[in-house]
């Protein structure tokens, strides 16, 4: 009997240590270490569609496809303590916009950002995922979808509603960034 309460007691033991909080108290997932540094735009893409709603019928009304013309010498520089960002360069995006009725559109712009006009403070929220930039241009909040030494990959994300003569018209954003560390 002796042999088998050692033994259990030795098995309890084990599984106490094997199985313990894995956690080594430090934080996980990204911390803003990782942002800190000069990245380069590598790729836009997105689309946005609109629709209006007058009771229960919904008609839509165009859907847009964006995406970069690789026409891209656009920077952002991340620092630490405090927590800055400037932007600096160009990126050209081709919108091709289809109406409800077949009709298209095709639109270019043409981004321009001097780091000296743009510079803003940044934070990284990890329990969302959410990389807030706050300036004079006001506050815009991205979703943080890769960081890794290689590449950060941030989705803005927008819905507006206008509500006007009994009907709402919805806007839906969603663009993605992606960027490669320099």
């Amino acid at each position: 009997m002796k042999k088998v309460n050692a033994l259990l007691l030795g098995l309890f033991v084990a599984f106490s240590f094997s199985c313990g909080d894995d956690d080594d108290g430090g934080p996980s997932g990204p911390q803003e270490e990782d942002f800190v540094g000069v990245w380069a735009l590598a790729n836009v893409e997105g689309n946005e569609d609109q629709e209006t709603t007058v009771g229960n019928n919904s008609t839509p009304f165009f859907n847009t496809t964006i995406n970069d013309t690789n026409d891209t010498d656009f920077t952002l520089d991340f620092t630490a303590d405090p927590n800055t960002v400037e932007a600096e360069g160009t990126y050209t995006l081709i919108s091709q916009k289809e109406f409800e009725d077949g009709s298209e559109d095709e639109f270019t712009t043409v981004t321009y950002v001097d780091g000296d006009e743009f510079s803003s403070s940044w934070s990284y929220n990890n329990d969302t995922d959410e990389v807030t930039f706050s300036g004079a241009g006001g506050t815009r909040t991205y979703t943080l979808t890769t960081i890794n030494d290689n590449s950060l990959v941030l989705t803005f994300e927008n819905v507006v509603e206008v509500n006007a003569n009994n009907a709402i018209t919805t806007t839906r954003t969603e663009i993605t960034y992606t960027f490669t560390k320099q």
